[in-house]
């Protein structure tokens, strides 16, 4: 049986994830810090599941999970997905959030990838989706920047996996009705609802991307026709659409 090892998995994409790995017969190790909501999820998903509780926004925590991972035997999936988002400015916020948004956004992704890779070129098979974010390509604080991270260091880890079976695969979502949204208070009102994309949307469009060797997933025609259009913007450009956007959102 395969082995697929989600973080962040009790809820939006996390969630999706979860529940198309367990219909594909996936084993699932589900990483993430509320321990009553990930037994729940072992309830409701018709799946071989274990649990490990960490809070991968803290160091010691991301580097239990990677020393946890590196003891297993076989993995065959790994979904970097926890995360979360602030409504607030840089300026504004708390320097213990904005080191927080790092750690889970970036050292997290690093470390857990670092733990499983050297098993997965062993093997030479393995999928790694690490998810990033259309923001990448807009400026908008810690969380853009942290995003574009995600996004160049997949690319860095794909040109290291050529020649190999594995496929690294960074997955740029748009708005996406998750509670992810909720935290970082993004009015509903100002988004067109044909902007929105599903979790399940997500989650199976970017397993059909990975699978066929993108590396690059950008879910929905819409974000892939706005991403394209987005990166061949001068930047000026894109720094004040980001502005007016900020400014309508404290409005």
């Amino acid at each position: 049986m395969k082995l697929a090892v989600i973080t962040g998995p009790t809820s939006g994409i996390g969630l999706a994830y979860a529940q198309e790995l367990a219909k594909e017969g996936y084993e699932l190790l589900l990483v993430g810090r509320n321990e009553s909501k990930l037994k729940q999820l072992q309830l409701e998903l018709n799946a071989k599941s274990e649990i490990f509780v960490a809070d991968l926004s803290v160091q010691d925590e991301i580097l239990r999970v990677g020393s946890h991972l590196q003891g297993l035997n076989q993995i065959d999936l790994l979904v970097n997905n926890a995360g979360f988002g602030s409504s607030l400015p840089f300026s504004q916020n708390s320097l213990a959030e904005e080191i927080e948004q790092m750690e889970i956004l970036m050292k997290a992704v690093m470390v857990l990838t670092h733990a499983v890779l050297p098993k997965m070129i062993k093997q030479n098979s393995g999928i790694i989706l690490n998810i990033s974010s259309v923001a990448a390509w807009v400026p908008t604080g810690t969380y853009a920047a942290a995003k574009s991270w995600v996004t160049s260091f997949t690319e860095s880890i794909s040109a290291e996996l050529k020649g190999t079976k594995v496929q690294v695969t960074a997955v740029a979502p748009g708005f996406t009705k998750t509670k992810f949204f909720d935290r970082s208070q993004m009015k509903d009102a100002d988004v067109p609802n044909w902007l929105w994309l599903t979790p399940e949307q997500v989650a199976k469009e970017s397993l059909k991307d990975a699978r066929s060797g993108q590396l690059i997933s950008i879910p929905g025609a819409q974000y892939k026709a706005m991403s394209t259009v987005t990166r061949s913007l001068p930047r000026p450009l894109v720094r004040f659409f980001s502005h007016e956007f900020a400014r309508k959102q404290k409005d």
